[in-house]
């Protein structure tokens, strides 16, 4: 994993405005799965997208029971195109 957010956090610095901060490895547990041989694990990546407030909306995530998993959400970027987008954060231009 460190290998994996070293190689993201490297692409990361190509852009301005992103930033890759650290990762949370967990267990399948909290899905109920794999509780007594635990061999495989999830992970969540925490990031920053800085500076462009106005073109991110979020929604959040909920369960089966309709209730918010906290910490969890959809990001949508709207009124740019990836061409634009590309060009707005490239450190290269």
């Amino acid at each position: 994993m460190d290998l994996l957010l070293k190689q993201l956090r490297e692409q990361a610095n190509k852009y301005e405005g992103l930033r890759m901060d650290s990762y949370i490895r967990q267990e399948s547990a909290r899905e109920s799965l794999k509780v007594l041989d635990a061999n495989e694990f999830d992970t969540l990546l925490e990031f920053h997208i800085e500076s462009h407030k106005g073109h991110i909306d979020h929604s959040a995530i909920t369960n089966a029971s309709g209730k918010t998993i906290p910490g969890f959400c959809n990001l949508r970027i709207y009124g740019l195109t990836m061409d634009k987008l590309e060009k707005k954060m490239s450190k290269n231009t």
